[in-house]
């Protein structure tokens, strides 16, 4: 079976996000605070896709749901986490005040 527009969509958009899902994420945060957050933007991108696609069923959300997760975790594994990705949360993480206090 061939996969559909929202399929692919999902899968697309799944391999895209780790960079965008950095800007949100934390080094310091867990490792299962960080898999929370990769989950819900999966359900985010899976959802949303199947809408834009016309396909707003439970069957289709959930795939695309899987879809997308599987994508974004395993580009992340091995695109973007050796790349760019802990950059971005670093540049993005906000930096303690180090001896320096508001008068």
């Amino acid at each position: 079976m061939a996969p559909d527009d929202a399929q692919l969509w999902s899968a697309f958009l799944g391999f895209a996000a780790p960079p965008l899902i950095a800007v949100v994420q934390q080094p310091r945060w867990s490792s299962t605070a960080k898999t929370l957050v990769m989950l819900l933007s999966s359900v985010a991108l899976g959802a949303g896709t199947a809408y834009f696609n016309g396909q707003f069923t439970a069957h289709t959300i959930g795939g695309n749901i899987l879809i997308a997760a599987i994508a974004a975790g395993s580009a992340y594994q091995t695109v973007w986490k050796p790349t760019i990705a802990p950059a971005i949360e670093r540049a993005t993480s906000p930096r303690p005040n180090r001896g320096r206090h508001c008068s």
